[in-house]
């Protein structure tokens, strides 16, 4: 099955299933789940799906920047004790991912926290851009040489703030 989309799985590594850090955001998202929706007015929403659309985004955007952690520090598996033999090996068989979109996201993880897209990840960071533009930038400038990438960024960082990923 070719998935584009990564499980949710909570994780083992910690007794209440979330590691550490991360604890006091699975309880505000439990708090959210756990509010009726009925009664919001159309408006309201609105504003709601617009607002965790955003946090999600930023929330791509921090995987992102641990993920490159990660994977420069080799250190994917490690909750197992053994070396995966790639990053992008490690998410395909921890997250059930196909093998293009885990080498996606190991790619863009370095192009924007490891690479010369640092202002398109802080974008991402900020909420500024979605993970479908950063995707875009990191995939279109994969095969320049760095110093070119960072140099077309801003430019390309622009039309991103301006328009559709594609």
């Amino acid at each position: 099955m070719d998935s584009n989309t990564h499980s949710t799985r909570p994780s083992t590594s910690h007794p209440a299933g979330t590691p550490g850090g991360l604890s006091a955001l699975a309880a505000e998202l439990q708090v959210l789940a756990d509010q009726p929706r009925d009664g919001l007015a159309d408006a309201a929403r609105a504003e709601r799906v617009l607002a965790l659309q955003g946090l999600a985004d930023r929330l791509h955007g921090q995987m992102l920047a641990e993920l490159a952690d990660l994977d420069a520090r080799g250190a994917a598996g490690a909750e197992h004790g053994l070396p995966a033999p790639s990053t992008a090996a490690w998410l395909r068989h921890r997250l059930h991912l196909s093998a293009s979109t885990a080498s996606g996201l190991v790619r863009t993880a370095r192009a924007l926290y490891r690479g010369p897209l640092v202002a398109t990840g802080q974008a991402l960071a900020d909420g500024a851009i979605s993970p479908a533009h950063a995707q875009v930038l990191a995939a279109g400038t994969h095969d320049l040489p760095g110093h070119r990438a960072a140099a077309a960024e801003p430019v390309l960082l622009a039309g991103a703030r301006g328009l559709g990923p594609p």
